[in-house]
């Protein structure tokens, strides 16, 4: 389980979590835990201040990440804003 939280300080925001990585075994459903130093945190390379967080399929959320980094490269936080929504639902599909 993953633990994701963020606190509104008025002037900032600080946002925090947890660092484990755990699997299930599909044949017998117990828990492991793989390490306790995974980054669910993590800056988007040019957008300074801005950072996403994950949760769930730590590969998966390194392939959004990559793919955040490379198509809002050039980006305003603004471009980012209005433009986030629909990348998104783009990258479902």
């Amino acid at each position: 389980m993953t633990v994701i939280m963020g606190v509104n300080l008025s002037d900032r925001i600080c946002l925090l979590a947890d660092s484990r990585v755990s699997n299930i075994d599909p044949q017998s459903g117990a828990m492991t835990i793989r390490h306790d130093n995974m980054l669910k945190i993590e800056p988007l390379d040019q957008l300074s201040g801005c950072v996403i967080a994950s949760a769930g399929d730590a590969h998966f959320a390194q392939v959004i990440i990559r793919q955040m980094n490379k198509d809002f490269k050039d980006c305003s936080i603004v471009e980012l804003r209005q433009s986030a929504y629909d990348w998104a639902v783009a990258q479902a599909d």
